[in-house]
């Protein structure tokens, strides 16, 4: 019966009838309007009272006017009375109140019609009442005295026969005209209430009709509105969501059967019955009053009109499910009423989570997958680096024809060998999100020269032509990444030679508008063998080869266009290519232009230094990357180089000969760098007087004064920069005079990458600068004496700081050098804390060096690999 009752207060909430308050105003107009007729109908009616109220009134005149012809008969009478000796004195006195009654009346209508003032009426009213009086006084005389004063009776009589007579034909005249006046109005009336009754009868009809048809649409639409009510009824029913209404307190009025099976209770156990306290669970219930008595209080609350929301429901069994709700307010005559509806999201949370679960699985086997194939390629780049440094070496030694073919080709096998190994440590880079764009400002000319002359040979061994050209004006200088748009075009020039024989390849270059924007599209057109449509779309995708077979023309791992596309998108450009098979191919990419200046003062510093004649240079370093390093610079020069590995031998070696300036480091066994400055400065070697430049990283003030006391002229920061050398070799033994005054200073290192624990600009300019094999070998070196070094350090980390010191700063200079800025930083703050004597934040520094130099090495390795 409850649930019954339930479904009945529901059916009665959903059938609010939608155009009641139209019929409700059309009732009220017709209410109105006939409210109007009755009103005009009253009015005319009492228009009509008051008309014949008039009639009455000239009744009364009519009687007036009998009045005034019976006092003009017995006044005619009076004047003839002398001649009439035979009348009687009681005849006379008749006539003589006839005649004042006649008056009396005339004078009384007169007044009730307000003609006391009119001319016509007013005097002759004074002398007929005078007379009038006059004779009352007579007949009040005895039969002799009136009698004796008939004749002058009869003769004023007879001189106001013309007034009265005159006075008679007035009121009459007066009478006649307002008793037609009043006829013609009581006629007008007549006809307007006549004309009113018909209209009021037309009105009614006309109103009858419409109330018909209201009646009608009234029936059409409540016939509609119970088939609506019933569909909705049958929706409320049937709804897979559980749907509950209620009202402001929370009371349960509408309970349908979802919500029985979702939550467990049934309908005559819900209805009446607080929501809160069957479905809400108990750490909700506070937070769902609040927002009812503020939707009360304010009409807005964070759940009724919300939309749809998730949160936690409760079953009767107690136990919490997640849902969907959406609640919002219906119109209701008792008050504001409540639908909720509710979904069970049990099952969507279930795949939602195993989704996620199969996504973390898929991106733990990528990045498993990803991290194999880096350390696969490091590993694999590690041998193969000492594969071919070691040929190259091999290369040097008398060898006889056939072993030189011999190593030529085992060295061409390894270079292809490691060419591949660098493309999959390209994607595993691009997979882990470490690739990174520099942005320099660079003369492009340079670059495109270059890498042109460097393939020429290889598009003469297929007999191409290759050329390069501006069709537009040639950009100067602009901002950008030198070393990826080498790495792209190299590949699609590469690609153009490889599938193309006794053609031509060339490379355009054209500034163009595109967007609004400048660009520089970069074309690389070939005569090859071309491209079909349908493989257009694929040939970017990694490790995608357009013939897979054995005999195709062309060896390859179907990696470089995938790079190309993914360096290229990078640098926020654009890939594409055009091709017709049979006939060739255009490889584009178009990167946006932003132009840039580049002065003299920021041109490399040999291309602005002159020399005299090739420099001898004396380097004293025991660490053999940073001594490689310097001396690979300084003979890329054309200047003379010697080495030495302590400060003894450079003492040693500067007393056989003069050099034009010594490179000194500080830190180094058997004698420092200042403990040798001081021994060339006391000799009489030839080099006593050379200019001697400390190489430094950091040193504290204290050491600095040092330096200069012991006779150094200058410093050579660390990391060492190509510019900022051959600077400081001009600034004493170039052409331009050295800067005065001197003054010692500690150089200032390399800030860390601010995105990384690598300065890779750096260990790009230097893989520049020494190229990629020989920068790959060092790179080798020092993570092999790191690792080796951080070894001994977290074996030994409780001897005394002095012991440890020189075995930071050992390591700290080929950090610097190789572009390891961040691990290089921290050595540097180390030594300083070394030798300033602070134990704890020494020894606390030393357990973070792991870590950092974990990341180090893994940046490291993807840049030189990517290179």
């Amino acid at each position: 019966m409850r649930q019954r009752t339930g479904k009945t207060m529901f059916k009665k909430q959903i059938e609010l009838e939608p155009t009641e308050n139209r019929q409700r105003t059309k009732h009220l107009a017709v209410v109105v309007g006939l409210a109007f007729a009755i009103i005009a109908a009253i009015g005319l009616s009492m228009d009509v009272d008051r008309r014949l109220e008039m009639l009455d009134t000239q009744v009364g005149e009519t009687d007036a006017l009998w009045n005034a012809s019976r006092a003009e008969l017995d006044l005619t009478v009076l004047a003839d009375a002398s001649g009439m000796p035979a009348t009687s004195a009681d005849d006379l006195r008749a006539r003589m109140a006839g005649f004042r009654d006649g008056l009396t009346a005339l004078e009384s209508e007169i007044a009730d019609r307000m003609l006391q003032e009119d001319a016509r009426f007013g005097p002759a009213m004074e002398q007929l009442s005078a007379f009038s009086d006059e004779l009352a006084d007579s007949a009040a005389r005895s039969d002799a005295e009136l009698a004796a004063g008939l004749p002058a009776i009869s003769a004023q009589a007879r001189s106001l026969l013309p007034v009265m007579s005159e006075l008679s034909n007035n009121a009459h005249e007066v009478f006649s005209q307002r008793a037609a006046f009043e006829r013609e109005a009581m006629a007008a009336t007549l006809y307007r209430m006549a004309a009113t009754a018909v209209s009021l009868v037309l009105i009614l009809s006309i109103f009858a009709m419409v109330l018909m048809r209201l009646s009608r649409r009234a029936q059409e639409q409540a016939a509609q509105q119970r088939d609506t009510a019933t569909r909705l009824q049958r929706i409320f029913e049937t709804s897979l969501d559980a749907v509950l209404v209620f009202d402001s307190l929370g009371r349960i009025s509408a309970f349908n059967g979802a919500a029985e099976n979702m939550f467990g209770y049934g309908a005559d156990e819900a209805l009446g019955a607080a929501i809160a306290d069957l479905v809400v669970p108990d750490h909700r219930k506070p937070a769902f009053y609040r927002e009812l008595h503020a939707y009360a209080d304010t009409g807005k609350s964070g759940i009724v009109g919300a939309g749809r929301l998730e949160m936690e429901a409760r079953r009767k069994s107690g136990t919490l499910f997640p849902v969907e709700l959406s609640v919002d307010r219906v119109a209701d005559r008792d008050g504001p009423v409540f639908v909720a509806f509710v979904r069970d999201i049990t099952d969507r949370r279930e795949a939602e989570a195993s989704l996620v679960e199969a996504r973390d699985k898929a991106l733990a086997g990528e990045r498993a997958k990803a991290e194999f194939l880096a350390v696969m390629s490091h590993e694999m780049r590690t041998p193969l680096n000492g594969l071919l440094g070691t040929l190259s070496l091999l290369r040097d030694t008398r060898l006889d024809a056939q072993q030189k073919t011999y190593v030529h080709n085992m060295s061409a096998s390894g270079q292809l060998l490691m060419h591949h190994v660098n493309d999959v440590l390209e994607i595993s880079k691009f997979e882990a999100g470490k690739v990174l764009i520099a942005n320099t400002a660079f003369r492009p000319e340079p670059l495109l020269h270059e890498m042109i002359e460097g393939q020429r040979s290889v598009a003469e061994a297929n007999r191409n032509e290759l050329n390069y050209e501006w069709l537009s004006d040639p950009v100067p200088a602009m901002t950008g990444d030198p070393v990826r748009l080498r790495q792209v075009l190299l590949n699609l020039i590469s690609n153009a030679i490889k599938f193309t024989r006794n053609g031509s390849v060339s490379l355009e270059c054209e500034v163009m508008e595109h967007n609004g924007a400048e660009t520089l599209e970069f074309r690389v057109v070939d005569t090859g063998i071309g491209i079909a449509e349908k493989d257009i779309g694929r040939i970017f995708g990694d490790f995608e080869t357009l013939d897979s077979t054995y005999g195709r023309r062309a060896e390859g791992t179907g990696l470089g266009l995938g790079i190309s596309r993914r360096l290229t998108e990078a640098m926020g450009g654009e890939i594409g290519v055009d091709s017709i098979e049979g006939e060739g191919s255009i490889f584009w990419i178009r990167l946006p232009l932003e132009r840039a200046e580049i002065h003299e003062s920021d041109e490399n510093t040999a291309a602005c230094t002159r020399f005299d004649r090739a420099l001898d240079v004396l380097i004293v370093e025991d660490n053999q990357i940073n001594r490689v390093v310097l001396r690979d610079m300084l003979l890329a020069e054309g200047h003379n180089v010697t080495e030495a590995m302590n400060g003894e031998e450079g003492v040693r070696i500067s007393e056989l000969r003069r050099f034009d300036i010594i490179l000194m480091d500080i830190s180094m066994p058997v004698m420092d760098g200042v403990q040798a400055t001081h021994a060339i400065r006391a000799g009489n070697g030839p080099s006593a007087e050379t200019p001697i430049l400390a190489v430094t990283a950091h040193a504290l003030p204290d050491e600095i004064r040092a330096f200069g006391a012991a006779g150094m002229n200058d410093t050579v920061g660390k990391p060492i920069e190509r510019i900022d050398l051959l600077a400081k070799l001009a600034s004493y033994c170039g052409t331009r005079p050295p800067e005065s005054p001197l003054a010692l200073t500690d150089p200032e290192p390399r800030k860390p990458a601010e995105t990384g624990a690598v300065d890779d600009q750096r260990l790009r300019e230097l893989m520049q600068d020494l190229g990629a094999d020989a920068a790959g070998q060092l790179l080798d070196r020092f993570i092999r004496e790191t690792d080796a070094t951080l070894e001994e350090i977290e074996g030994c980390s409780a001897q005394p700081m002095g012991d440890l010191v020189p075995r930071l700063h050992k390591i700290a200079g080929s950090a610097a050098v190789l572009g390891a800025a961040t691990l290089h930083s921290r050595l540097g703050d180390l030594e300083a804390l070394g030798k300033s004597g602070e134990e704890a934040p020494f020894r606390e520094g030393l357990a973070e060096l792991a870590p950092i130099w974990a990341r180090t090495r893994a940046e490291m390795v993807d840049v030189v690999g990517g290179a």
